[in-house]
């Protein structure tokens, strides 16, 4: 899987062209952000409030702070929120600078498709996957919004980079390279073993078969002394991460078992990393190597399992197949017709080269790697599961860009190739453009046609992922959360309350309670909000089981403040659109008991309200 060594000045012109793209993404996502001043979603909230506690947490330093960064969330483990810390060192705590991380892990992605497309096929295939990488649209779209799953996708993509050099798990060093990044990215989402896993199974039975395997594992006894100094460093990394912070192991569901099962991993790393380098030793130390990095947060965190499976499992009666919603989402989202169009061509062109046998065996050993990377994990994703996102297979693009670079790079007529890339290149710049600028928003509006299991489609991508910066969803017009909160931060303090109970009986992505927990946490240093407590009414909990819900209408009462929207009642729970309904008829007990301090007409039509309750 070696390639030919190159001239310098190729490398270079490599470097720059990479360093090309990068540089156009950084300048356009930095307009992107110039023009938005909205913040619309759930997630994206959620993760700058945690990005922040994560910062503040850090600024008081102790023993036991890194054992508390580790275990700050029970649900998503912390890398991710945790990388944001230094730019808000350098920057400033601003959910702009919190975004610009991902310019970092553009970097990781662009240079990892980079170089596995270089290792297996050469440096044309190498560069044309890396732009294809940064053109697809879900992708530049995910570099504006804080989601953890673009992190994720650069680090699957470094991660198999790091597995293809390691030469089929013959390089010590790269090997160890490849278990730090497993644990990283384990450190950053949960699915990212799911991603790796059936790569390197293929590269390490293609490379070696059951036979040698066999033979190896045979060979796998460390010397006596190797594995007691491997159990003393185990003992020494163990004491001091966990001596400062036993009340916390004991609280903990494993409880006291922790430490020995720490203790395991550690001491088969240490070992397997003292041991002779072999293929299947490698292969060993790349599992466990992650695992131990892992665990600091999953063994203290094991809980996390039971809200996972709830999330994606725990309601039978909704599980879907997702394979029907990812295909669509592929086309119209991920990527584009054109771009779905040029996939297609280039895996014909593949398998053509396959039955004519011109594809030497490292590069079919290259093809089945890349099926691993995209068939397993849309088989686990897809199956009967209750939670389907667009954002949960954006791992699986850097391969669709690899097959594509490769398909249209092996054709053998020069003058298709040029034909065919230039109009890839041409038709990624112009949608690139299409969807990052609010002037060009009308180009994807205007033009779509209904098609069979498609719903709509047209010729750029479409989704609610593909945002511009001030038109759509993020139109400024719909950001009022900031302004009704400080009416009611300015009639608390002209009334004297340190307290106050407020109930959100909205749901939408522009107005909800996580973007309520933002704007408090992003004011937290100058007390503003402090003694504010939101109440979400309308928004069902995904963890909720019970069917019988409390009376919303009833709870609205018990409020000092009631913010709400007339007009669409997507995102309500039930027993909130009863309470809605109810609020429809102008003379409700409600508005005799509440009075209106504000109301924002919104650009869907919609208006958005807040009351105060009449104080005797």
């Amino acid at each position: 899987m070696k390639p030919e060594k190159e001239p310098r000045q190729l490398t270079l012109f490599a470097g720059l062209a990479l360093g090309g793209i990068w540089l156009l993404q950084a300048v356009v996502n930095w307009l992107w952000l110039s023009a938005n001043s909205t913040i619309t979603g759930w997630d994206v909230p959620g993760h700058l409030v945690s990005s922040y506690a994560y910062y503040q947490l850090l600024e008081t330093w102790s023993l036991q702070t890194p054992f508390q960064i580790m275990t700050l969330d029970s649900y998503r483990p912390p890398l991710f929120q945790l990388s944001t810390a230094p730019l808000f060192w350098l920057f400033g705590r601003t959910a702009d600078v919190a975004v610009l991380i991902n310019l970092v892990y553009l970097a990781i992605l662009i240079g990892s498709v980079y170089g596995i497309g270089n290792r297996l096929s050469g440096r044309g295939v190498g560069l044309f996957a890396a732009f294809l990488a940064s053109m697809y649209p879900m992708l530049f779209a995910m570099t504006r919004l804080l989601y953890i799953d673009y992190a994720l996708t650069a680090v699957v993509a470094l991660s198999i980079y790091l597995l293809v050099r390691s030469e089929g798990l013959r390089h010590r060093g790269w090997s160890t390279a490849l278990g730090l990044s497993l644990g990283w990215g384990m450190l950053i989402k949960w699915t990212h073993p799911i991603f790796v896993f059936p790569p390197l199974v293929v590269v390490a039975y293609g490379t070696q078969g059951s036979a040698g395997l066999r033979e190896e594992w045979a060979s796998l006894r460390p010397p006596l002394r190797r594995t007691l100094l491997a159990a003393a460093v185990a003992v020494a990394a163990v004491l001091l991460w966990y001596l400062p912070n036993l009340q916390e192991v004991r609280s903990s569901t494993l409880g006291w078992w922790i430490l020995p099962i720490t203790w395991v991993l550690l001491t088969s790393t240490a070992a397997l990393a003292l041991s002779p380098g072999s293929r299947l030793a490698n292969g060993l130390l790349v599992i466990f190597l992650g695992m131990s990095i892992a665990s600091v947060w999953y063994l203290p965190q094991i809980d996390f399992l039971r809200t996972l499976f709830l999330v994606g499992y725990g309601k039978p009666y909704e599980a879907i197949w997702g394979f029907s919603y990812y295909f669509r989402t592929l086309v119209n989202e991920q990527l584009s017709p054109l771009l779905l169009l040029a996939l297609l061509g280039a895996v014909s062109a593949l398998l053509m080269a396959i039955v004519r046998r011109r594809l030497p065996r490292h590069e079919r050993l290259a093809l089945w790697m890349l099926a691993a990377w995209l068939i397993v994990p849309m088989l686990l994703l897809s199956w009967k599961t209750t939670t389907v996102d667009s954002r949960y297979t954006m791992p699986l693009l850097p391969p669709l860009a690899l097959l594509t670079a490769q398909g249209l790079l092996s054709l053998r007529r020069l003058w298709l190739r040029r034909v065919l890339v230039g109009a890839l290149v041409v038709g990624s710049l112009f949608q690139f453009a299409a969807l990052s600028f609010d002037s060009l928003a009308w180009l994807s509006r205007e033009v779509k046609v209904a098609a069979p299991f498609l719903v709509e489609v047209g010729p750029l991508a479409r989704g609610r992922h593909l945002q511009w910066p001030d038109s759509g969803p993020n139109d400024h017009r719909y950001w009022v959360l900031p302004a009704i909160l400080d009416g009611i931060e300015a009639e608390r303090r002209s009334r004297g309350q340190s307290e106050s109970d407020v109930g959100l009986l909205v749901n939408s992505p522009q107005i909800n309670d996580s973007i309520c927990y933002y704007l408090m946490a992003e004011a937290y240093p100058t007390g503003k909000y402090r003694g504010l407590r939101i109440h979400p009414l309308a928004r069902r909990d995904l963890l909720e089981t019970s069917d019988v819900e409390p009376s919303t209408y009833e709870q609205l009462f018990s409020m000092d403040y009631v913010i709400l929207k007339k007009g669409s009642r997507w995102g309500l729970r039930p027993s909130a659109i009863q309470a809605m309904d109810r609020l429809d008829q102008p003379d409700d007990p409600f508005y005799s008991a509440f009075v209106v301090l504000q109301e924002h007409v919104l650009p869907d039509g919609d208006r958005a309200m807040l009351f105060r309750k009449r104080h005797q």
